[in-house]
C-alpha cells in the first residue's frame, strides 16, 4: 500500500471512529439527562400513598383540567396509574370531578352508583357501553370512588361524567322518566315518539335523524315553556342536568349526520367538558376535572384532525395540562382488525409488541433505566439536549380499539413531536393486559397467532378465487390484446344508425364518439383529472381524519405506502373490474362489451367495495357507494376502449392507477398545508 493510500485510510478511520463517538457520547448524554429531569414514581398500583407523586403538586398546581391519555385501550398499568392518580389529584389537590371517554348518559348510571350505591358495579361498566372499560381495573376505580363517598369525613363528594356522545338511550331515557316523575302532560305521546328511538341509534340516516330530532326540539320546547314548573317540582341543578342530556342528544344527531366524523365527536366531546366543569363550579364549588380518554382525544394537536384536547387548549390555555401514556413493551387487549380497519373473529385478543423501536419515546425512556417515570416537558425544555429530542420527530406508541399488526403501531403516523402533542408524559417499561370484569371472557387468545392465521387464510381464499376466476376468463374471454375495431361501441354496433334514439342515448354516442375521436394519451389525460378531482372533493367533504393510517411522511415510509396503494389499486382493478367485466360479457353471450355489462359490474363491486376501506388504491369512507361506481364506470369504459383499440388496456389502466395514486398522495399533501 502507498504512502498516499495509507494516509487516506488513516484519515477514514480517525473521521468515522470520531464521529461515532460524538454520536454514542450525544445517546449517553441524552440518557443522562433524561435520568436527571424524570420524576421516577414506585408504582403504577392505586392505594399505595402518594410519596412519589409529591413533586406533581407544584407541576399541576395551576391546572382545572388534566387530560389523562393511554397509548392502548388495554392496558393494565395504564388504567391502575390513571387510578392512583385520581386518588391523589383527590387526597393532594382538591379534585372531586372525573370525567372518562363514555356516553354521558351511561356515565350518570355510574354516578348514582359512587353516590347512593344505586345498582351494582356490574351495571355501572355494561352502562358506559364500551368493551375497553368494562375491566377490572376500572371497576376497582368506581369501588373506591364510591368508599370515598360514603365516608362521613368527605363532605364534597366525588362525581363521575361521561363526555363522550356516541349512544343516546339512557340520556332518553333520563329525559323522559324526568318529564314523567313531574307529570307532564304530553308525556305518553313523548314516550310513543320516542319508542323508537333504538331504530334511529342502530341504522341512522339523515330522513329518520331529521325526525327525530324534531320530536327531540318538541320535548326541549316543553322543557324551557314549562321551566319555572318543572324547577319548582325537581330543582335547578336537576334541571340543568335534564337539559345537558337534551344537548347531548342533539349533538349525537349532529354527529350521525355529519358521517361520524372523529373532529365532530371530538368537539362536541370538549363542549362537554366545558359544561361539566361550569356546572360543577355553579352547584358544588369544584373548578378543577381530571379526565380519562385515548392518547389522541386529550393531545393538544393531532396532526390536521382537531381533537378534543385542542379544542380545550385553545378554550382553556394553560389551565388545560394533556399527559401522554407511552411504555416500551409488554401486553394490551384490542380487537383484532384487517389492514382496512374492519374488525375481524367474534372476541377480544391480547397482544404483545417485544419492544419499541430504535429512538422511539419508550427506547430512550427505557434505557434511562427508571421502569415508571414522569416527565413534565415546560421544565424538561429548560436543558438543550431534551429540548431537542422532545423537539424532533420520535415513534410513540399509539393503539386504538382495533389493532392489525406492527404496522398499525410503526408507521409514520406514529412519529410526532412529543412537545407539541402533550404537556407531559408517564411512561411504564413493561405492561400487562387489562383484566376483562366478566369472568366468562377471561383467558383471550393471543392476538399476534390470530391474526398470521387470518392472513394465511384470506391468502389461501383470494388465491383460489383469483385462479378460478382467471381459469374461467381464460376459457371464456378473447386475447387482452386482440384488436376488434377502431371504435368503441358502448350501446351496439348498430345503434347509431337507429333514428329513434332517446336524448340520454345520444349524448352518450356522442361522448363515445369523442373519445373514440381523440388519442388515448389526451383521453388518459381526462381520465386522470375526473378521478383526482373525484377522490380530492372526495377527501375534502368527508374530513382528512380518513387517512390517519396513512399520513403521509418524507423518506421511505411514503414511497413504501404508495407502493402499497398501487399495489392494491391495481390488483382491486383487475380482480374486482376487468375478470368480472369479462365474465359477464361470456356469461351473456355477447360479443363486445357494453354499456349494460360495464353498469353491472360497477354497481355490484361498488358494493363489495363498500365493505371496507379501500377502494381503488385509495383510503376512502366505505359509504362512497356513489363515487365507487363512478370509479367503476371510468374502469370498465377505460378498458372497453382500449380493448377495441388493441391498446394493451391492462398495462395502460396499470399506468392511470400508478400516476392517479401519486397525485392523491401529492393532493392530501397538500391540503394538509392549507
Amino acid at each position: 500500500m502507498n504512502k498516499k493510500a495509507l494516509i487516506v485510510l488513516i484519515v477514514v478511520i480517525i473521521i468515522f471512529t470520531s464521529f461515532t463517538e460524538i454520536k454514542a457520547d450525544a445517546e449517553s448524554e441524552l440518557t443522562t439527562r433524561l435520568r436527571e429531569n424524570l420524576i421516577p414514581l414506585k408504582t403504577t398500583e392505586p392505594r399505595n400513598g402518594f410519596e412519589d407523586l409529591m413533586p406533581l403538586k407544584e407541576i399541576l398546581k395551576d391546572k382545572k383540567i388534566i387530560g389523562m391519555g393511554e397509548a392502548t385501550h388495554g392496558t393494565s398499568e395504564f388504567f391502575k396509574m390513571k387510578h392512583r392518580m385520581f386518588e391523589f389529584l383527590v387526597e393532594e389537590m382538591e379534585y372531586r370531578v372525573f370525567g372518562i371517554e363514555a356516553e354521558f348518559g351511561g356515565a350518570q348510571i355510574v354516578n348514582d352508583y359512587i353516590l347512593s350505591g344505586k345498582g351494582s358495579i356490574q351495571t355501572c361498566l355494561d352502562a358506559m357501553k364500551f368493551w375497553t372499560w368494562n375491566t377490572q381495573e376500572v371497576a376497582d376505580m368506581i369501588e373506591w370512588m364510591k368508599e370515598y363517598n360514603e365516608n362521613k369525613n368527605n363532605e364534597n363528594k366525588i362525581r363521575f361524567y361521561g363526555f363522550d356522545m356516541q349512544s343516546i338511550d339512557n340520556s332518553v331515557n333520563y329525559v323522559l322518566d324526568y318529564l314523567e316523575k313531574l307529570g307532564a302532560s304530553n308525556i305518553t305521546q313523548y314516550r310513543a315518539n320516542l319508542k323508537d328511538s333504538s331504530k334511529v341509534y342502530y341504522r341512522p340516516n339523515k330522513d329518520s335523524l331529521k325526525k327525530f330530532n324534531l320530536k327531540i326540539d318538541k320535548i326541549h320546547a316543553d322543557l324551557i315553556r314549562n321551566k319555572d314548573n318543572y324547577i319548582n317540582n325537581s330543582s335547578v341543578e336537576e334541571y340543568d342536568l335534564i337539559l345537558q342530556h337534551i344537548a347531548v342528544i342533539s349533538q349525537w344527531v349532529d354527529f350521525q349526520t355529519n358521517g361520524a366524523k372523529s373532529e365532530t365527536r371530538d368537539y362536541h366531546m370538549a363542549e362537554n367538558v366545558k359544561w361539566i366543569l361550569e356546572y360543577e363550579n355553579r352547584y358544588y364549588s369544584n373548578d378543577k376535572i381530571m379526565l380519562w380518554a385515548h392518547n389522541g382525544h386529550i393531545a393538544n394537536s393531532y396532526f390536521e384532525i382537531k381533537k378534543m384536547g385542542e379544542n380545550l387548549k385553545n378554550i382553556y390555555n394553560e389551565d388545560y395540562y394533556s399527559l401522554g401514556f407511552d411504555f416500551y413493551q409488554g401486553n394490551f387487549v384490542s380487537w383484532p382488525a384487517t389492514f382496512y380497519g374492519t374488525r375481524i373473529g367474534s372476541s377480544l385478543a391480547n397482544f404483545h409488541i417485544s419492544s419499541s423501536p430504535v429512538g422511539s419515546y419508550g427506547d430512550e425512556m427505557n434505557k434511562t433505566g427508571i421502569s415508571i417515570n414522569f416527565l413534565d416537558f415546560e421544565n424538561a425544555e429548560k436543558d438543550k439536549i431534551l429540548l431537542d429530542f422532545l423537539s424532533s420527530k420520535v415513534h410513540v406508541n399509539h393503539i386504538g380499539a382495533t389493532y392489525f399488526g406492527k404496522w398499525h403501531n410503526v408507521n409514520s403516523m406514529n412519529k410526532i413531536v412529543v412537545r407539541d402533542r402533550f404537556d407531559g408524559m408517564i411512561f411504564v417499561q413493561s405492561t400487562t393486559e387489562a383484566k376483562r370484569a366478566k369472568p366468562h371472557i377471561d383467558g383471550l387468545p393471543d392476538g399476534n397467532k390470530f391474526l398470521i392465521q387470518y392472513y394465511i387464510f384470506v391468502a389461501i381464499i383470494a388465491i383460489t378465487v383469483f385462479t378460478l376466476l382467471y381459469k374461467l376468463y381464460k376459457k371464456s374471454a378473447p386475447s387482452l390484446t386482440k384488436k376488434f375495431s377502431d371504435k368503441f361501441y358502448i350501446l351496439g354496433k348498430y345503434t347509431e344508425e337507429k333514428t329513434d334514439i332517446n336524448i340520454i342515448e345520444k349524448l352518450i354516442i356522442r361522448i363515445n364518439n369523442y373519445f373514440n375521436y381523440i388519442s388515448i394519451f389526451k383521453y388518459c389525460v381526462i381520465v386522470l383529472f375526473i378521478m383526482t378531482i373525484l377522490t380530492m372533493t372526495s377527501i375534502t367533504v368527508n374530513s382528512l381524519d380518513i387517512f390517519n393510517r396513512i399520513y403521509v411522511d418524507t423518506g421511505i415510509s411514503a414511497i413504501i405506502y404508495l407502493i402499497l396503494f398501487i399495489l392494491i389499486g391495481t390488483g382491486e382493478i383487475f380482480l374486482l373490474y376487468i375478470l368480472p367485466l369479462n365474465i359477464i360479457k361470456a356469461l351473456s353471450k355477447e360479443k363486445a362489451i357494453y354499456l349494460k355489462h360495464i353498469l353491472i359490474v360497477s354497481i355490484i363491486m361498488a358494493l363489495i367495495n363498500s365493505q371496507h376501506y379501500f377502494s381503488s388504491g385509495i383510503l376512502l369512507y366505505s359509504f362512497n357507494i356513489l363515487i365507487n361506481i363512478i370509479y367503476g364506470l371510468i374502469y370498465g369504459y377505460t378498458y372497453g376502449l382500449l380493448y377495441y383499440k388493441g391498446k394493451k388496456p391492462l398495462i395502460t389502466i396499470t399506468i392511470i392507477s400508478v400516476i392517479y395514486n401519486i397525485l392523491i398522495m401529492l393532493g392530501v399533501v397538500l391540503i394538509s398545508k392549507i
